[in-house]
């Protein structure tokens, strides 16, 4: 987004034009967007970006959160992609037949035996279904993905 439309966006959303953005403002503009994201996740969202420490953005930190919810938008849009590979029929599931199957064309050893695939769902799989639902998908690649940067920092 070019400055100008960013400035135009941040008027928008600068309800009093007042030059900054409170968390109501902020709440009630999605809201007339259609959008609903609860307060606290608006509240932590700000407090990211709120490098001033004023409890409001300016154009800047509208900047910046703009991106951010891109850049969240765009890894939803990939984690998505990713768990349609596992999820061979569409059901919304990750079974241990499916798990194995994209581990064997992978080339992976895990996926020849039924058992090893069972036990790798068994490790995410919080409501104990014997399945991988997307939101246990997604908790297990985030849970990955940090260990991954640990071990990468260390």
């Amino acid at each position: 987004m070019d400055p100008s439309e960013l400035k135009q966006v941040f008027q928008m959303f600068d309800q009093n034009g007042d030059g900054s953005i409170t968390k109501d403002e902020l709440h009630a503009s999605l809201k007339n967007m259609g959008l609903h994201i609860p307060k606290e996740e608006l509240a932590e969202m700000m407090e990211k970006i709120d490098t001033d420490g004023d409890g409001c953005m300016d154009v800047e930190e509208f900047g910046a959160l703009y991106l951010m919810i891109m850049e969240e938008r765009n890894e939803k849009q990939e984690m998505e992609e990713a768990f349609k590979v596992f999820d061979r029929n569409g059901d919304g599931f990750i079974t241990d037949e499916e798990l194995g199957l994209v581990l064997r064309l992978l080339g992976l050893e895990q996926g020849n035996t039924v058992e090893a695939c069972r036990k790798m769902i068994s490790k995410v799989d919080v409501d104990g279904d014997g399945k991988v639902n997307f939101y246990e998908f997604k908790q297990m690649m985030k849970a990955e993905a940090s260990c991954m940067h640990i071990n990468l920092t260390n």
